[in-house]
């Protein structure tokens, strides 16, 4: 098997690998934040083994072809050297979150529950409604599977969620400011680099806060004059 950032791939073999849960495989290609990071794991990691965590086929829409959509499996893999495991060092070095990690089958029954959620809220119908008949529609060998036990997937997300602690205890990565204000930062580069582009950030922030306090006294301005002359 060959590796190639998150992803990874077989000779003649379709199947989507990747290291991202959640049915996160065929999401728009990976930026490539820990690609460096991942290779040298893997040169200091050389016994390590590929272990299929869960699967699922995805129906794609085929834009040529409408009565043929693609299908394109997706695995969920878990990359381990004894008790050390590629994802858990991913999420502990900061470059990914711990639900990024979750299996497709634990995203499913997220989703699931959402659905519920809805429903309740919405008793007209709608989304949830959707969802089953979408469900319904999907053949079962497509829908999500996994692939070990759920209690070793139990015991390996226990170590994510430790990971996760321990990346935001040292504000690595992702972790170095909130992330409810910078949601679309790449995080590449060396960290002087990281903490460059986001002192860039805050002075541009800044800038634009001035100019809508400008603006917003300007319009005042004007509200002031065009009912002074309204007045007249």
């Amino acid at each position: 098997m060959t590796v190639l950032g998150i992803y990874a791939s077989k000779p003649a073999d379709t199947t989507v690998y990747c290291l991202l849960g959640g049915g996160a495989c065929l999401v728009p290609k990976d930026a490539g934040t820990a690609d460096h990071f991942i290779a040298q794991w893997l040169i200091s990691h050389p016994t390590a083994t590929v272990i299929p965590v869960s699967s699922e086929t995805q129906t794609i829409p085929n834009s040529t072809k409408p009565a043929s959509p693609a299908k394109h499996r997706e695995v969920f893999v878990w990359i381990a050297d004894g008790d050390d495991i590629l994802n858990a060092a991913l999420v502990r070095e900061g470059y990914y979150t711990g639900k990024s990690m979750i299996d497709m089958v634990e995203s499913e029954q997220l989703q699931i529950e959402r659905a519920k959620k809805i429903a309740a809220e919405s008793p007209g119908g709608g989304f949830p409604d959707l969802m089953a008949k979408w469900r319904e529609s999907t053949p079962k060998e497509d829908h999500p599977r996994r692939l070990v036990s759920d209690s070793d997937y139990a015991l390996r997300m226990k170590e994510i969620t430790s990971a996760e602690h321990d990346a935001q205890l040292a504000k690595r990565c992702i972790y170095i400011v909130n992330t409810q204000w910078y949601p679309s930062f790449q995080w590449t580069g060396s960290s002087k680099t990281v903490v460059r582009r986001l002192n860039g950030m805050k002075r541009r922030l800044r800038r634009a806060r001035r100019l809508l306090r400008r603006g917003g006294d300007c319009l005042r301005r004007l509200a002031v004059c065009s009912s002074r002359r309204e007045s007249k």
